[in-house]
């Protein structure tokens, strides 16, 4: 039988004659204001802690999900990275030697024509008299020692503009990937600090609703050992 107003103040006015009225006025403010259909109950509460703990589940699962799936698209980016970067230096590094090895055999035709030409006016030298063979053997000597220097220095110059070309396509791809290195834990921590806050906002809410459902509860048992206590000394007055 649910409490009515009717009944509240039959129950008071009993309860006045037995206790007095200020006793009895505060016997009835621990009474719920509401009828026992609309109290919670342990076995509610615990079907609602259960399916507040199922859904923090559920979305820590979700939550977990999303990070694997960002960290493996991250690795997939930088491994496609990596392999573009060391497929292009080795282009370049191809490249390079072909060039180089281009300029040796440039190189290499040059001294022999040069070897050539020298042998050949040996040759004439030679046939013409061993006179002045002294010095034209020095004056040739000489000639081999700057050309050979001269090709010498122009090597070095090929050498240094090459390893510098290295060198700077090595500093870009190592840029680069730090670039992407850096992305990624900007990312990795963007997406911690997301799980961190709403795992906290889901237990904020569980502790809420469980404390305000354990505060209905006890309210409940309350008005209950009060209306029960209320109820024997009614009887007690009647008898």
């Amino acid at each position: 039988m649910s409490m009515t107003e009717e009944r509240r103040h039959r129950l008071f006015t009993k309860l006045e004659e037995i206790l007095g009225t200020e006793d009895a006025t505060a016997l009835m403010e621990h009474l719920p204001p509401v009828g026992w259909a609309d109290v919670a109950t342990n076995r509610e509460l615990d079907v609602l802690r259960a399916a507040v703990e199922a859904r923090i589940a559920a979305l820590q699962s979700l939550l977990e999900a999303r990070f694997t799936a960002l960290e493996a698209a991250l690795n997939a980016r930088i491994d496609q990275v990596e392999a573009g970067g060391s497929a292009r230096l080795g282009e370049v590094e191809a490249r390079l030697n072909a060039r180089i090895d281009r300029v040796e055999a440039g190189l290499n035709a040059r001294l022999d024509q040069l070897e050539a030409g020298l042998n050949a006016r040996i040759d004439q030298v030679e046939a013409g008299g061993s006179a002045r063979s002294g010095e034209v053997e020095a004056a040739l000597n000489a000639r081999l020692d700057q050309l050979e220097a001269g090709l010498n220095a122009r090597i070095d110059r090929v050498e240094a503009g090459l390893n510098a070309r290295v060198d700077a396509v090595q500093t870009v791809l190592v840029a680069r990937l730090e670039q992407l290195d850096s992305r990624f834990e900007t990312r990795l921590g963007e997406a911690e600090a997301t799980l961190g806050r709403d795992v906290g906002r889901v237990e904020t809410e569980l502790h809420r609703e469980v404390s305000a459902a354990t505060r209905t509860l006890f309210v409940a048992v309350t008005g209950l050992n009060l209306t029960l206590v209320a109820a024997v000394l009614a009887a007690v007055r009647l008898a």
